[in-house]
């Protein structure tokens, strides 16, 4: 499944409390302009990092706001049914397989025990 630069962010920020805006727009792949804008909806802003310029290189404490941080359990919770509903489905391939096989070997069986 391929994550999208949103998720890569919160997921930075989660694991960095504090960081510089270009290390958090190079682990999310955002550009300048992207990461100023998503900043209001993923962050509890506060102080210098409500002003429209902030320096990149300026290490800042960021906060994942709340809203932010349920869509992203909200997020894993789907990717943990997405990769359940794939391993039942592959361990259904194999029930469907191995019993296919077993079927047919009971039936030879049951041919060559009719032969002899």
């Amino acid at each position: 499944m391929d994550v999208h630069p949103y998720i890569k962010l919160i997921e930075f920020a989660l694991n960095n409390r504090s960081f510089t805006i270009e290390q958090a727009r190079m682990a999310a792949h955002l550009s300048h302009e992207e990461f100023m804008f998503v900043r209001h909806d993923l962050f509890v802003l506060s102080g210098a990092q409500t002003d429209s310029v902030i320096p990149e290189q300026q290490v800042m404490e960021w906060k994942v706001s709340p809203q932010a941080l349920f869509g992203y359990i909200q997020f894993q919770a789907y990717r943990d049914a997405v990769e359940s509903a794939r391993k039942a489905d592959r361990r259904g391939l194999i029930a469907t397989r191995i019993s296919i096989g077993a079927l047919i070997i009971s039936s030879l069986i049951g041919i060559s025990g009719i032969i002899v």
